[in-house]
């Protein structure tokens, strides 16, 4: 459904002939003045604007210009006057920083507590705040800011030296620091935590890099302290993604130069790049390693090196040494159930996978598939008070967020939506999606959807059908099933047309420029960018490029991996003798695709029930991954 602009401003936001005749404009002068620091052009233009709903982001921008200068009487008459609001929250930031850089840290405290949703930097204002009045920053959360492999805002360096300093923080944590974030690639950060050791026990951060792209080149290094171990340690793991063999070599020679828990941690590093690679000795080295004393990284990927080598009793054992928060995770139970079923351990295994079979994800619906439980079809469900969707479309919150989208503003909008219904009821959240879903938000309406506890009549909200005719169309000319286009669309793009990822790839398909022109050549149209967003012609050369990936590999699973991390690397991930589905899925390498692929799958799932299609699970979940 299509409306027009004027339209819907006035029917929801009740014209007046009050309210400038030209708002979306001064609004976006009124932000441009902002941005400038232009603060006599601001209060200009917003006074056009008083009677507009967006009026308290002309207000906010205002305060924000002087609100070094201004005293607070000010800002606790804006938050009196939008209590609650995004803008407020805003503000509330804003003064906190304030509050920071003049040093008045008891107001800090005092203020940071009323906070609704507290950020990272913050949170490390916070516990300077409470240490400069007597309160050392010594709480497990204060100390979870360090264990990240992610930068940090640069206010809390301020914190982690002062956390060194009175021994909150020790060289075991340095080490922690360094080796999560050398798994996550990040050499920068590994090189800060390397940079709070004492300069005698400091080694060569600066050569990490060089390791990461030539491992065994560094493999002659010969270690004198702890930290040139752990760069060792780290050179030949690296190693290991590509020679296995000959890292596994290299450590058994320098194993004895290294601590038992340095020996620990390599030989489990060693089997988990194994297992990224699927080779067949990963087992072997994680068996070198009490279970129980692998990384819950290690722990998982000897689940899945396990489940390679159908070592259903390996894949138990495993997942019984997790910490419990990882063991009771619903992908752990599931393949559980999965390995007790493949010991004939039938009653066991139907207790656990029955009750995953409730969830609405990817290995719920592999339950119930497994159970061979039929999942009732998709409805479209009505409000029980049909006066709500009214009262929450009035909600002042709504009314800004549906405006800042028909500014072409949905970032913004879409924050301003989340914060809106962050405390709605389960009915409230069902009300939203609805409105959300009938202006084509559905980026939001499915976000909203999701949020409902008891999901099963949000579900059609969850998974919302525009583009009918487009889709219908293509999936006929293409031979591939509406659901399919369905499920892998709303992982992509979430039906947003001109979405560009980081990347590069465009449109509802996400197609990067390159694929469209090889696609557009191969069916005889002139290609330009500037189609990718255009639905009709991104959805043609998406589902083109998909049929083309189905023939080329006959399998979904197979192709949709394809889509994600290209024909090379799903071929690679195939194993020499014929593999479940399921298996494949699981020990996808690449952490992005593994999940998108579980994502694309379940949602073509759900669209195949509310479509009405004949069932697809069979051969998306049960027919082989053909061998290499």
């Amino acid at each position: 459904m299509s409306f027009i602009l004027p339209n819907i401003i006035c029917w929801v936001f009740f014209c007046s002939s009050e309210i400038s005749a030209n708002p979306i404009n001064n609004f976006l002068e009124a932000r441009d003045a902002f941005r400038q620091g232009n603060e006599k052009k601001l209060i200009k233009v917003s006074k056009k604007l008083k009677q507009h709903p967006l009026y308290p982001y002309l207000e906010y921008w205002i305060i924000r210009l002087r609100i070094n200068e201004l005293k607070e009487k000010r800002l606790t008459a804006f938050f009196q006057k939008y209590p609650q609001s995004f803008m407020s929250q805003k503000l509330h930031e804003d003064w906190l920083h304030t509050l920071a850089r003049k040093k008045q840290w008891q107001k800090y405290i005092e203020t940071y507590k009323r906070l609704n949703k507290k950020n990272t930097d913050l949170k490390c204002l916070f516990f300077l705040a409470k240490s400069a009045t007597g309160q050392l920053p010594n709480s497990s959360e204060a100390k979870s800011i360090w264990h990240s492999s992610s930068s940090q805002p640069t206010v809390c360096t301020r914190l982690f030296k002062l956390q060194f300093k009175n021994k909150i923080l020790n060289e075991q944590d340095i080490w922690r620091r360094f080796r999560i974030s050398l798994e996550a690639h990040n050499y920068k950060i590994a090189r800060a935590a390397l940079s709070y050791l004492p300069k005698d026990d400091l080694p060569n951060g600066w050569i990490l890099e060089r390791i990461s792209k030539n491992p065994q080149k560094y493999f002659q290094l010969k270690p004198k302290s702890y930290g040139d171990k752990e760069i060792l340690i780290f050179a030949i793991y690296k190693a290991a993604l590509n020679s296995p063999l000959e890292a596994a070599k290299k450590l058994s020679t320098i194993e004895h130069l290294l601590s038992k828990a340095q020996r620990n941690y390599a030989w489990g590093q060693v089997g988990y790049m194994a297992a990224l690679s699927h080779h067949k000795n990963a087992l072997s080295w994680f068996d070198k390693v009490p279970t129980f004393l692998l990384t819950q990284n290690q722990k998982a990927w000897k689940v899945r090196a396990a489940l390679r080598e159908k070592q259903w009793k390996e894949v138990i054992n495993t997942i019984g040494a997790m910490e419990k928060t990882h063991e009771s995770k619903v992908t752990w139970q599931f393949w559980r159930g999965y390995s007790l079923l493949k010991k004939k351990e039938f009653k066991q295994a139907d207790k656990i996978l029955t009750n995953l079979s409730a969830y609405d994800n990817f290995y719920g619906t592999m339950s119930a598939e497994i159970l061979n439980i039929e999942q009732k079809q998709l409805q479209s469900t009505s409000l029980k008070n049909p006066d709500l969707r009214q009262r929450i479309l009035k909600e002042k919150g709504i009314k800004r967020a549906l405006l800042l989208k028909e500014y072409n503003l949905r970032y913004q909008g879409s924050l301003e939506w989340d914060w809106t219904i962050k405390d709605f009821s389960d009915d409230e959240l069902f009300a939203a999606a609805q409105i959300a879903n009938k202006y084509n938000w559905y980026d939001r309406a499915i976000h909203t959807a999701s949020q409902i506890e008891k999901q099963k009549n949000s579900l059609h909200l969850r998974y919302p059908l525009p583009f009918r005719t487009l889709i219908k169309k293509e999936s006929h000319r293409a031979g591939i099933p509406q659901s399919w286009l369905y499920g892998l669309i709303r992982q992509e793009s979430r039906f947003i047309v001109n979405t560009k990822s980081p990347a590069g790839a465009r449109g509802l398909m996400q197609l990067m420029p390159s694929t469209a022109a090889s696609v557009a050549k191969k069916l005889g149209i002139k290609y330009s960018k500037r189609q990718l967003t255009s639905p009709s012609i991104n959805i043609k050369y998406g589902s083109e490029y998909l049929k083309i990936l189905y023939n080329q590999f006959n399998h979904p699973v197979l192709a949709t991996a394809a889509y994600n991390a290209g024909p090379s690397r799903a071929k690679r991930w195939q194993s020499t003798s014929r593999l479940a589905p399921v298996i494949y899925i699981e020990t996808i390498p690449i952490s992005e695709t593994r999940r998108y692929v579980k994502k694309v799958l379940h949602n073509t799932i759900r669209y195949s029930s509310r479509l009405k299609e004949k069932s697809k699970l069979g051969e998306l979940l049960i027919e082989p991954i053909p061998s290499k």
